[in-house]
């Protein structure tokens, strides 16, 4: 069996590549591997950057992993409003634990809040679609 730090190397060179190519599973599996530390330091926000990318292109993983790190603050600020903004986004695309992620977020934000992430998923449409 390989080195898994060889494999997790060769396999952050490929999405690399992949990525800057645009590819957003590439850009999400990317931001996957900086937010876990696989074969790269750890780095929440350079995860947060592939993971826009991502969800800027139409990618569901891409969106929730992107709402998972505002929901919960993990290295960009704490934004309830953009995590909920994001899980309703995941939830119209077909994500099957959308609605779960909401009901763990909304009780920890304000109506006025909970009505702005609304508007904003609202307004939401991926790059290519636009």
């Amino acid at each position: 069996m390989k080195n898994p730090h060889y494999m997790y190397a060769q396999a952050f060179r490929s999405y690399k590549n992949l990525a800057a190519q645009g590819h957003p599973e590439a850009q999400r599996l990317l931001g996957m591997m900086y937010e876990n530390g696989q074969g790269v330091p750890k780095n929440y926000l350079e995860a947060s950057r592939w993971y826009e990318k991502a969800a800027s292109a139409g990618d569901m993983g891409g969106v929730v992993r992107l709402g998972l790190l505002h929901a919960n603050g993990r290295g960009i600020p704490k934004n309830f409003v953009e995590g909920c903004k994001l899980f309703l986004i995941a939830k119209d695309m077909g994500y099957p634990n959308a609605q779960a992620l909401l009901d763990q977020l909304t009780p920890k934000m304000t109506a006025e809040e909970v009505a702005e992430a609304n508007a904003l998923a609202e307004e939401w449409a991926p790059a290519a679609q636009e």
